[in-house]
């Protein structure tokens, strides 16, 4: 669907609103988790009702843990919902476009710089212990 027009080309409070309104139903969310990995998302539901929206908010978190979008780039469903968080769900959307690159078979478009699965070389002395540190490691 189209975006609204604060959104494009906008900034500032009035964009983040448009963008609350534009997802907060979390339906577009959901679509966009199976747009990366299809049925990341079982059932999306399309309902004004505010559970079901929370819920698929909810859903669509979980398809972020499953594709590897780290848990401090998660934000919570009322963030989004009560439209009190915009810039976490800003955030968690920038790193689900870096996780993506790394998904099999999503061929894009692509959101920010690509991350690194592994940083370090499987055949090195202590490889094990040395890729379960660098996996708690933030590079920026």
């Amino acid at each position: 669907s189209e975006l609204p027009e604060a959104m494009v080309g906008g900034s500032g409070d009035a964009a983040l609103s448009a963008l609350h309104e534009w997802l907060k139903s979390g339906e577009r969310l959901c679509e966009l988790a199976n747009t990366i990995r299809p049925e990341s998302v079982k059932k999306i539901a399309r309902s004004k009702k505010p559970f079901q929206q929370m819920e698929n908010i909810a859903a669509y978190l979980n398809a972020c843990s499953a594709l590897g979008v780290p848990a401090f780039d998660a934000f919570m469903t009322v963030d989004l919902w009560e439209g009190s968080g915009m810039r976490a769900v800003v955030r968690n959307l920038h790193s689900l476009g870096r996780v993506a690159q790394n998904v099999e078979g999503f061929e894009g478009p692509h959101l920010g710089a690509k991350v690194r699965l592994s940083l370090v070389d499987s055949s090195a002395p202590f490889a094990e212990e040395l890729q379960h540190i660098s996996s708690h490691l933030l590079i920026s």
